[in-house]
């Protein structure tokens, strides 16, 4: 998202139900790794903030403004995504002093989220917060759903 650098945006295109079912098909071929410059979705979604240890929503307008980073994985309880949650982790200090905002998302509930976290050796003293996109609707609003 752009901020007050100087960076501006640039517009989203929109897409006819029918280009958007063509472009499911070539997803693999065509998935988005950076949405940079780009305007955010709009979303709104239940989290879990394992840094106070308390149940939130989250919402694109609490970035509005902000650098930020969102990172999807694909399911608590995984084998590979403790490590890429605890890499971003390991980076939260560094990004907070930049001024970024880290928001990691997955599909699982907010109560899947908290129970991860308390069970994950990897994930303990996790500062992010975990946003619950249980409909998959801000993953594939993202373009990061592979159906």
């Amino acid at each position: 998202m752009a901020c007050d650098t100087g960076a501006k945006a640039i517009e989203e295109t929109k897409v006819s139900n029918e280009e958007n079912k063509k472009n499911i098909e070539k997803k693999e071929e065509k998935m988005s790794s950076s949405l940079v410059l780009r305007k955010v979705p709009e979303f709104k979604m239940d989290a879990y903030d394992a840094k106070t240890g308390h149940y939130t929503e989250v919402s694109s307008e609490d970035y509005k403004g902000k650098w930020h980073v969102v990172c999807f994985y694909p399911a608590d309880f995984t084998f590979v995504c403790p490590t890429e949650i605890a890499a971003m982790n390991a980076k939260y200090d560094e990004f907070q002093e930049l001024g970024v905002e880290i928001l990691a998302v997955s599909t699982d509930t907010k109560f899947s989220h908290k129970r991860f976290v308390e069970t994950e050796p990897l994930l303990k003293d996790l500062k992010l917060t975990i946003g619950a996109d249980g409909t998959g609707e801000v993953s594939r609003a993202f373009g990061v759903m592979i159906e």
